[in-house]
């Protein structure tokens, strides 16, 4: 009877009461992860604001937003998000040399589930000969 109680009273501990336990994550809603900034001229910027709400049960931290080129620069709170919170990722991109589409990629890491997200802006860049951008800086 002994060995009963205690092989019950170890599943119990170990099977039964993790399941009733409430996992707490954090998770990012975004209302888009794609933006299309269609046809620019080179040597225009493009500046794209990604809304998000922490959808978890614990506080957001961003850890870290990687680029796939120097073209692009994002930012974001280095503040907690609560849950229920909303906040934003911004996204800035310079199309210096850059010629045809374009499809640069933020990878956003943070602590909660998934673990990263990617954003992306795309479009197609427009040459412009060296004397039209000369031109235009004359103009302005």
């Amino acid at each position: 009877m002994r060995y009963f109680l205690l092989f019950f009273t170890l599943f119990v501990t170990f099977f039964v009461t993790p399941s009733f336990a409430q996992t707490r994550f954090a998770r990012m809603k975004f209302e888009e992860t794609s933006f299309d900034f269609g046809k620019i001229t080179e040597n225009d910027i493009v500046e794209h604001e990604f809304k998000f709400k922490n959808v978890g049960n614990t506080d957001l931290i961003i850890k870290d937003a990687q680029v796939t080129c120097g073209c692009t620069t994002p930012t974001y709170s280095f503040l907690p998000i609560a849950p229920g919170k909303t906040s934003s990722i911004g996204v800035h991109f310079n199309s210096h040399n850059k010629i045809g589409t374009q499809r640069p990629t933020v990878t956003v890491v943070t602590n909660g589930r998934p673990a990263t997200v990617k954003l992306y802006m795309e479009g197609d860049v427009k040459y412009v000969p060296l004397a039209e951008q000369e031109k235009k800086k004359k103009d302005d």
